[in-house]
């Protein structure tokens, strides 16, 4: 039986071929950043989502501009996690987890009041019940 490591590793190998037959398919290179960032290859899963969004005709995806915040902050780039949560937040303000990581952010940046004040408003968001959940539609809750 193969290990979950094992099946992404396949998966990514599938996506590669197939990129190479239509590299103009947005949806593969989304497909291979998810499969790259389960085996945490976060480097090159970061370069497939910002492929994904070069490439994409749609607005900017708040869910995906998330993803992309939480490979800088594994990659411990602490001002371009905090560009892409910001981003996110414009878009849509009702996703405390964009808060939450951001917050981690500035905290890891020594900026505490800037950390305290996201903490807040993730708390304001939950209280409140606006809190944008994340479904397997939009991504799996591995991938944050």
């Amino acid at each position: 039986m193969k290990t979950d490591y094992e099946k992404f590793k396949e998966a990514i190998i599938c996506f590669n071929q197939s990129l190479q037959i239509d590299e103009c398919q947005t949806v593969l290179y989304l497909l291979r950043g998810s499969a790259k960032n389960r085996i945490l290859n976060f480097k090159d899963a970061l370069n497939d989502y910002k492929k994904y969004l070069e490439l994409s005709k749609n607005d900017t995806d708040p869910v995906i501009l998330i993803v992309l915040g939480t490979l800088e902050l594994n990659l411990n780039h602490y001002h371009e996690a905090i560009k892409y949560y910001t981003e996110a937040i414009a878009i849509n303000n009702n996703y405390s987890i964009a808060y939450l990581r951001r917050a981690t952010a500035f905290q890891a940046i020594n900026q505490k009041m800037l950390s305290e004040f996201d903490i807040k408003e993730a708390n304001e968001i939950i209280l409140n019940k606006k809190d944008v959940r994340f479904t397997r539609a939009d991504i799996t809750e591995e991938e944050l």
